[in-house]
């Protein structure tokens, strides 16, 4: 740290407070109303309390430290989280989290950031013992560092990290409402895309028989089957199953199964030996359920693919997980493979599947949910004419290139919302953040005094206000 004021002192933690020594209850103690705090109720770096429960509601079966309102709750377990809070109310805590009571010579709010600090953190996560589950123990909580300031000064910082930090709080909230209005932006594209809504204005300045695209579908059709015995056989495309479809489509398309609009390729796939995907391994991408990742496995394809989720990842979600890929590629078989015929269809097509609730389609629990190849070629699509899929095509690339360049946007905001914090803490401890007045009692004078009453006070009164909250 920089060089400090001259009316300022650096001591260690367990010169001002009894780190480790909280008074414990056992469940017995406790009251069925009292609230009992777990790390998992702490959001990590923010300090806020995600859920207050009672001890009725937790009934929890093992040893609690007691605390009081205004102390501070320091949480000593992986303390790279960052997990403090300042208590607004008296309750109980997991010993895994350590109560510090409040001192008459040092502002608990003033702690409470210095507890924060990126010194103090940088300190903890070295001196924390343990791999897996690093704690901060008590001797070295004790020999924390602690930089103390005046206390009219103490007060100073207290209240304008207060206002300043309650500003960058709630500039992360409004921050963090912005990628669920980006997805609705998308979510909002795909359903004017996929029902004609996107390309209203388009069609009224280029009008389109009723009926051509089934011409364009037969067509397609027909041209699929001429090569059927000589590059590779495909299957008849079958009815799609509209028991659940609710969209009336404009009147120059025409609602088509998936297997009319395009091939499933999955009857392609041909397991290769473990020789050739040694061979291969580095050479081409590899994709599978959720997106491309670093493992080959089995199939190749080289071709303009849509890739759609198969199974696993149905859970908590109504929507399969959709791509694009081009070239040759490893596939494995958590995805389908779908060839459209150019790549304005196979865009469309994965517009569609990205947006389409496909849940009513499946059997089973959702949970386990499962997007056969059976029930993939039957969901239904409505298709446009080939002109009209290309204007589509156009118009969502530069939708969502516009959202992403807001959630571009976003991410600069929130890292430079991220740094906010960590500077004005570093500002407050170098005592530039609120002007000194030399007529303070200096820091040092306020140390010698409490390491006279730390002298005459014996450490079980110093823990009684613990004791006390038991007792309520």
């Amino acid at each position: 740290m920089r060089e400090l004021p001259p009316t300022w002192q650096v001591c260690r933690l367990g010169d001002v407070f009894d780190y480790g020594a909280a008074r414990k209850a056992e469940p017995i103690e406790i009251p069925p109303s009292a609230w009992v705090l777990e790390l998992e109720d702490i959001e990590k770096d923010t300090s806020k309390v995600l859920q207050r429960i009672t001890f009725a509601e937790r009934r929890s079966k093992s040893t609690k430290n007691c605390f009081s309102a205004g102390d501070i709750l320091y949480g000593k377990l992986r303390p790279y989280l960052n997990k403090v809070v300042l208590a607004d109310e008296d309750g109980f805590c997991t010993t895994e989290i350590v109560p510090l009571s409040s001192s008459p010579w040092v502002d608990n709010r003033y702690l409470f950031h210095w507890l924060k600090h990126p010194a103090f953190l940088d300190y903890v996560s070295a001196v924390s013992h343990g791999l897996n589950m690093p704690r901060l123990g008590t001797e070295a909580g004790r020999a924390a560092p602690l930089v103390i300031a005046p206390y009219a000064e103490q007060k100073r910082i207290a209240d304008k990290l207060d206002a300043v930090l309650a500003r960058v709080d709630a500039c992360r909230e409004r921050l963090d409402r912005v990628p669920a209005i980006i997805k609705r932006f998308r979510q909002s594209v795909l359903a004017a895309a996929t029902s004609g809504a996107l390309t209203e204005d388009w069609r009224g300045e280029n009008p389109l028989p009723d009926g051509c695209s089934e011409r364009e579908v037969a067509e397609y059709l027909e041209l699929r089957g001429r090569r059927q015995g000589t590059q590779r056989k495909f299957k008849d495309p079958v009815a799609p199953d509209l028991t659940n479809w609710h969209l009336d489509a404009p009147a120059s398309w025409s609602v088509q199964s998936i297997s009319a609009y395009a091939e499933c390729l999955d009857h392609l796939r041909v397991p290769v030996t473990r020789s050739e995907r040694s061979k291969a391994k580095g050479l081409y991408p590899y994709y599978g359920a959720n997106g491309q990742v670093d493992i080959v496995d089995e199939y190749i394809f080289d071709d303009d693919l849509v890739l759609v989720t198969e199974d696993e990842t149905f859970y908590g979600r109504e929507k399969p997980i959709a791509y694009r890929v081009s070239g040759r590629c490893w596939v494995n078989n958590h995805a389908h493979v779908l060839l459209a015929g150019d790549s304005d269809r196979a865009d469309y097509l994965c517009f569609c599947l990205m947006y389409y609730n496909v849940l009513p389609w499946l059997t089973g629990t959702t949970g386990r949910a499962k997007l056969t190849q059976g029930v993939l070629n039957t969901l239904p699509i409505a298709v446009p004419p080939q002109k009209e899929i290309v204007e589509i095509v156009r118009r969502v690339e530069n939708l969502f290139a516009y959202a992403d360049r807001l959630e571009a946007r976003y991410k600069t905001a929130r890292e430079q919302v991220e740094r906010l914090t960590p500077a004005l803490l570093a500002k407050a401890f170098r005592g530039e953040l609120v002007t000194q007045d030399p007529n303070d009692e200096p820091a040092s004078v306020l140390l010698e005094r409490l390491r006279g009453h730390r002298v005459e006070t014996p450490p079980d009164r110093r823990r009684r206000k613990g004791s006390e909250v038991s007792s309520r």
